[in-house]
């Protein structure tokens, strides 16, 4: 599985071209029966470009066809699935390590000259490095507002047992309704 982290800022050449992060590169899928580059779509609700490797987006595909885990709003994620897929496109790397940046890309995400690569995990964003600067900020100070703080999910054989909620309840003096 690709990850992807860390913050990279790379110029835009006259051709529109882009050299994506060399780490970023090593964490995509390079074999025989995989496409040699990134699979990219407009971002949904930011001004950004979305990426990731072949093999996420076809576990991506793959999942569309079970619709078991999706909650209530299922059509809705689905419809943005469905408009993701159906906006992407394959950036091959060239054989300096760059992608091709199409105009509707660079329009959605209002990059001019320069991009910010910005590792989530399994998938990379691409921002203009002011608008993601401040869209950064925006979150920050909102989660202070807020008492926001990000939460991580338990890793398995972590050193605390799990507690079930009724025993949760028990040790903690609560009701059982």
């Amino acid at each position: 599985m690709a990850l992807f982290v860390s913050q990279v800022a790379n110029k835009l050449d006259a051709k529109f071209r882009v050299s994506v992060p060399s780490s970023f590169r090593k964490a995509v899928t390079h074999d025989k029966e995989h496409f040699h580059g990134v699979m990219a779509w407009p971002g949904v609700g930011e001004a950004m470009i979305e990426a990731c490797d072949h093999r996420r987006i076809e576990r991506i595909a793959e999942s569309l066809d079970d619709m078991t885990h999706y909650p209530e709003d299922a059509h809705v994620r689905l419809g943005l699935a469905r408009a993701s897929l159906a906006a992407l496109k394959p950036l091959a790397f060239d054989i300096n390590g760059r992608i091709l940046l199409p105009e509707e890309f660079r329009q959605h995400a209002k990059i001019v000259d320069e991009v910010l690569f910005v590792g989530v995990g399994t998938t990379f964003q691409m921002w203009q490095p002011t608008r993601y600067r401040l869209w950064e900020e925006r979150l920050r100070s909102q989660g202070e507002k807020e008492g926001i703080h990000l939460h991580m999910r338990p890793l398995m054989g972590a050193l605390q047992p799990s507690v079930s909620r009724e025993a949760h309840r028990h040790r903690n003096g609560g009701s059982h309704g």
